[in-house]
């Protein structure tokens, strides 16, 4: 059974200017924030949703907690459907980015409220107050007011009063974003960790992908409202279905060139400005699709780690580049080019920080072909 289940949600606002990022129905002059949203989480899953500002994800977790209504569709719980019940008799509990903790009240009142507000007697809140402290490493700050905690401590008490109540869904709001980068990475972790101990049906909101990659059992990509793929990690950073995805994960997302398949009595080459690219033989099976595409323009993906330097003289099948400018991140580099005889078109390498050419220089790249992937025009992928 799912732990959660979105069956074709609609969600509009009556706006005057649209947010960034989402699309406006023309017929009913309204901003649509959520298109046929289709999401279903597994049971004890940790669900990431992850796109730019503006497109939505805030709403579909607001929809789920009962903090706004749909338009159309139906959202279950446990295969139960919720549209009808109120926030509180939803079963679920969510941190908020600001941390929301009553500044007067110490850790432990902090985390004992929700659970005096469903009137639960006095042992059963000590022991889940006990029980949760203990967890998240808040034993010892029981007595302390929120104004006399760290950022990352302020953090563990928000998620520790969502946990006290045991709830079936476990809803987070881009509850990082006020942390610095430094202390982002422990709490990651942190939340991880936990989730996994809890076993909680997760849903986690954020436009950080770094967070949505290293966090999610599987990730959701939702962009203007649409959602664009679900997959596992390594699935969407692999095999994006679209240029979006391709695009927006990774860091640097994934460069894109716009090429032509031809037949130049090889079984397949690409045309990448004056350079042919030979497909390698051993993976023409999975990129049979192509061949519909024969002279016609399509997009080629390549990760910024499937180019190298050519380290031989010879140079059929490489690209001649000019660099553009080095960012050195002390155990790597990402290298900046442009193509020699198309300064239009631009992409990334990383490589080892051994490897430093100079800006102006003129050196050949060698892409890594078993790693490509192809997108049609439209911006879908071209698979077998």
């Amino acid at each position: 059974m799912s732990g959660v289940e979105y069956k074709d949600i609609e969600k509009g606002y009556e706006e005057q200017k649209p947010k960034q990022g989402t699309l406006r129905d023309e017929r009913e002059s309204r901003v649509m924030a959520l298109r046929r949203f289709n999401l279903r989480i597994d049971r004890g899953e940790f669900m990431v949703l992850v796109g730019p500002s503006g497109c939505g994800k805030s709403t579909a977790l607001r929809l789920l907690a009962g903090l706004e209504t749909e338009d159309s569709g139906e959202i279950l719980i446990e295969g139960r459907s919720v549209i009808a019940h109120p926030p509180q008799q939803r079963d679920v509990a969510m941190v908020f980015q600001n941390y929301a903790l009553y500044p007067h009240m110490t850790v432990e009142q902090n985390l004992a409220f929700p659970l005096k507000m469903r009137r639960l007697r006095r042992r059963e809140i000590h022991r889940r107050v006990r029980k949760t402290a203990e967890m998240l490493d808040l034993a010892d700050l029981l007595k302390r007011r929120p104004g006399q905690l760290s950022g990352g401590q302020r953090q563990r008490v928000a998620m520790g009063r969502a946990l006290v109540r045991e709830p079936k869904v476990f809803l987070m709001d881009e509850p990082l974003s006020n942390l610095d980068a430094k202390l982002r990475i422990q709490i990651r972790g942190e939340i991880a960790e936990l989730q996994r101990r809890t076993g909680i049906t997760t849903l986690y909101v954020t436009h950080d992908q770094a967070e949505a990659m290293t966090l999610g059992d599987r990730v959701a990509v939702l962009n203007a409202g649409v959602l664009q793929q679900v997959d596992r990690p390594d699935g969407l950073y692999d095999r994006p279905e679209n240029l979006f995805v391709a695009g927006f994960l990774g860091s640097p997302g994934m460069n894109i060139f716009p090429v032509t398949p031809v037949n130049t009595g090889q079984a397949l080459d690409i045309q990448l400005g004056e350079s042919i690219l030979t497909l390698p033989d051993d993976s023409l099976a999975k990129h049979t699709g192509l061949t519909s595409f024969l002279n016609q323009p399509i997009f080629l993906g390549l990760r910024p780690d499937a180019l190298a330097p050519n380290p031989k003289d010879d140079y059929a099948g490489t690209l001649p580049v000019r660099v553009v400018s080095l960012e050195a991140l002390g155990h790597e580099n990402l290298i900046y080019f442009e193509l020699l005889k198309d300064p239009a078109t631009r992409f990334v390498m990383r490589t080892t920080s051994k490897i430093r050419p100079q800006p102006g220089s003129d050196i050949w790249i060698l892409p890594d072909l078993h790693q490509a992937r192809f997108f049609s025009v439209d911006g879908q992928a071209i698979t077998p």
